[in-house]
């Protein structure tokens, strides 16, 4: 009975916060606003787990689940809805089947990250903040820049060719090959770092190789005359198994399957869901109540929730077949310090860009205060939160911050009620008709 609690409760967990993220998530858009699900998956499925080796890690959990399922951010699928609605039941399930194709990268890339916080060595994991920390401040410096912003458009097609567009359009290859050129420097420098670099180079080299393959030389473009960088997300996924396999990790190949199969049904279901309400087909007609959802917010949520509920049927197998707990072969470094950071200072600080842009697209504020333009004065107030959460590590590391809870399970608790009420307020501060009834049930369910 206790064992039937412990699965309903992980499933139903897992299920509604991903669901709520997810739908929230839309609002947001891009690789950073599908981080807040993941981080508030990752959070909230160690404090379920009951296993006191995923509560040492639950900041672990949140940075790599927000790494994770941000990833498939970059990927366009806009059109692909487009070709699902169609009459034509040919270029209908054209789009569903590649609705599956992204929705399945979005979930298995997701649930490798997940399996690498879950089973990876300590040392692995506190080796890798240097390379991630040098290569997301590198991938910062070139967006502040504009160099970033250069390598979307530089291989715009040529107006005068209307049926070429170049491959790389509007992908991050400039990432793939800024990362890869970056541990190729570090790798004779730093040789702490090369296990986390190898993987890292594999991945980018991964990225670099489908594009080239399946859209340079195959030209399988599912979504002309948008990005295909669905096709990189592939190499990133082929080079996580293939890292797995190598390293003959059950668990993590187990996971990467459950969140392959899950990501794909959803965003098939969800899609297919969404056309029967907006052509209010069958009951959805008939009944005026069911046609208060918003059937494009509810495609999000079974999305989300179906990929929630297949990492919680994955995670039980894992418990149920005592999965051994990963190997703290040196003591806790900066990593956990540096989770927080990232998951409570910069994430919400990025997100909160777009709540910047729609309130002064509404009028909710005015562009200047007392002279100076209101995005400068949001940075300063960004910059005072990141003091602030700094000021907070460090008072918690001196053991002087008596606000945070003495064990591992408070402190897991604590990240998880507060990463769910971050991106519950980032999302209702942002001017709106109202929440969405839909997505209000599904917030006050796991909230509860």
């Amino acid at each position: 009975m206790k064992r039937s609690r412990q699965l309903g409760l992980l499933l139903i967990v897992c299920t509604l916060v991903m669901a709520s993220g997810w739908g929230i998530r839309g609002s947001f858009g891009h690789s950073r606003g599908a981080m807040m699900p993941g981080a508030m998956l990752g959070l909230s499925l160690a404090i379920c787990s009951r296993r006191t080796d995923w509560w040492q890690r639950a900041a672990i959990l949140g940075l790599l689940c927000a790494i994770g399922w941000g990833f498939g951010g970059t990927s366009s699928y806009g059109r692909l809805i487009h070709y699902s609605m169609q009459a034509d039941w040919t270029t209908s399930l054209y789009g569903y089947g590649s609705l599956f194709i992204v929705g399945a990268l979005y979930g298995g890339i997701g649930a490798a990250c997940l399996a690498l916080a879950l089973t990876a060595r300590r040392s692995f994991l506190e080796a890798s903040l240097g390379p991630l920390f040098l290569t997301y401040s590198l991938w910062l410096l070139l967006e502040w820049l504009g160099v970033k912003r250069w390598s979307l458009e530089l291989f715009a097609k040529d107006p005068s060719q209307p049926d070429v567009t170049a491959w790389l359009y509007d992908t991050l290859w400039l990432c793939a090959v800024s990362n890869l050129a970056l541990c190729l420097a570090l790798w004779p420098w730093v040789g702490s770092w090369r296990k986390p670099l190898q993987l890292m180079m594999l991945l980018s080299a991964g990225w670099l190789a489908a594009m080239t393959i399946l859209i340079g030389l195959l030209g399988l473009r599912i979504n002309p005359s948008r990005s295909d960088a669905w096709a990189g997300c592939v190499g990133i996924m082929v080079a996580f198994l293939g890292y797995f396999f190598a390293q003959r990790n059950r668990a993590a190949i187990l996971l990467c399957s459950y969140g392959l199969l899950s990501g794909g049904l959803g965003f098939a279901l969800g899609q297919f869901v969404q056309a029967l309400g907006r052509k209010r087909w069958g009951p959805i007609g008939e009944y005026p109540m069911l046609q208060e959802f918003g059937y494009w917010t509810i495609m999000e949520q079974i999305f989300g929730g179906a990929m929630g509920l297949g990492i919680g049927l994955a995670l039980w197998r894992l418990i149920q077949g005592r999965l051994e707990p990963p190997q703290e072969d040196v003591p806790p470094g900066d990593l956990n310090s540096f989770a927080v950071f990232s998951l409570f200072g910069l994430l919400p600080i990025f997100n909160l860009m777009t709540n910047l842009e729609a309130w002064l697209k509404s009028g909710a504020i005015p562009e200047r205060t007392l002279g100076i333009p209101i995005g400068w004065i949001l940075l300063g107030v960004g910059l005072v939160w990141l003091l602030i959460v700094l000021e907070s590590l460090r008072l918690h590391r001196r053991g002087q911050l008596d606000l945070v809870p003495p064990s591992d399970c408070g402190k897991a608790r604590a990240m998880a009620l507060g990463s769910c009420a971050m991106v519950w307020i980032l999302y209702a501060l942002l001017p709106s008709k109202g929440l969405p009834t839909s997505l209000l049930l599904i917030v006050s369910l796991s909230g509860g």
